[in-house]
């Protein structure tokens, strides 16, 4: 079981000079935890931020200069992606956002901003 949900849009960007430490952050965070749909054991033989962020259930898409400019969920079920988001934060520009939908039409964005990982959602006004 689990509840599904889709990415509907995504503004993220990671520096490529902090990838690395993102990378060891998440690597520290993630020992001897378990997370719903994502291996920590895995995370921990992983050699760059690409493949943990993979590991984490999205494709990290590339700049020229290596800079991590946008994400593809790649998953289907909603996890502990707050947490694993909220431990790289610090290394996320701020205004980046992650905007999903859920298999009940809920509708967020996981937003960065101050080093901080937050769930925002919409107002809807009629």
């Amino acid at each position: 079981m689990g509840y599904c949900m889709n990415m509907r849009k995504c503004k993220i960007r990671i520096k490529c000079e902090n990838k690395n430490s993102a990378l060891n952050t998440l690597k520290q965070f993630t020992k001897g935890k378990q997370f719903a749909w994502v291996d920590s054991e895995v995370i921990q033989k992983c050699t760059n931020l690409e493949e943990a962020l993979h590991e984490m259930r999205y494709e990290a898409i590339l700049d020229d200069c290596s800079n991590i400019i946008n994400l593809e969920f790649i998953g289907e079920k909603l996890g502990d992606d707050d947490k694993l988001f909220n431990c790289i934060a610090p290394f996320v520009e701020d205004g980046s956002y992650i905007e999903m939908f859920g298999e009940d039409g809920d509708v967020w964005r996981w937003v960065f901003t101050n080093n901080n990982c937050e769930w925002e959602y919409p107002e809807i006004k009629w």
